[in-house]
């Protein structure tokens, strides 16, 4: 939406949300689509809501913790090649639905190693999460490796290795040696988090493209 709207002129940002400070106001959005659905409204409706959040009610301040213009993020992606490398912003297709563009990006992945982990820190100081808790720093994590699906299965269930990309991480938010444990943790845990939310879209992808060839040869 960010893509569309800047090239249709306009100036759209990116807000970081702490949704933890939303308790009780956010629902998936897909569930709540099915609901509607089945009670037999918007039976038209193409929208499916896949990957995205309902949050019904006013976002408090409090609950905002950085705005970015989309502009800075696209600059950043053209002027650091792995930061580019992680958003692929050109196999964005600003009309196609999440499903769709959330496939195409997880049939042409990326894996995680030094260098990606690199730039997701550098990422993420760009966001001014640079000092974030280490809490917002996973869930961060956890979001732009799912939603831009960073394959992390050769490296995941190798401690130290992802020690090592944790460090890779930490060096690039430039932020005092305070809490460098804690932080590799939440690396660690938002790759881990995020991995297994990938793990269940490769499944789906796989169920869905075997249901079709199925069909096929029955025709």
């Amino acid at each position: 939406m960010a893509k569309r709207s800047a090239e249709e002129g306009q100036t759209p940002f990116i807000a970081m949300i702490d949704l933890t400070a939303l308790k009780g106001s956010t629902y998936s959005a897909s569930a709540v689509i099915r609901k509607v659905k089945r009670s037999g409204d918007l039976p038209e409706m193409r929208y499916k809501g896949t990957a995205e959040l309902l949050i019904w009610g006013e976002i408090p301040e409090t609950a905002i913790l950085n705005i970015v213009p989309y502009t800075e993020i696209e600059h950043l992606a053209a002027t650091t090649p792995a930061v580019g490398a992680i958003l692929r912003l050109d196999l964005l297709d600003p009309n196609a639905r999440t499903y769709y563009l959330h496939k195409d990006l997880m049939m042409k992945p990326v894996r995680l190693d030094p260098a990606t982990a690199t730039a997701l820190g550098q990422l993420a100081d760009h966001c001014y999460l640079g000092l974030a808790p280490p809490a917002q720093l996973s869930t961060f994590i956890q979001s732009v490796v799912d939603g831009f699906a960073i394959d992390a299965t050769q490296v995941l269930h190798d401690d130290k290795i992802m020690h090592k990309l944790g460090m890779y991480f930490l060096n690039a938010l430039n932020r005092p040696n305070q809490d460098d444990g804690a932080i590799i943790n939440a690396f660690i845990n938002g790759v881990e988090t995020a991995n297994e939310s990938l793990e269940r879209s490769r499944r789906s992808l796989v169920s869905r493209s075997r249901s079709r060839s199925g069909r096929k040869r029955g025709v």
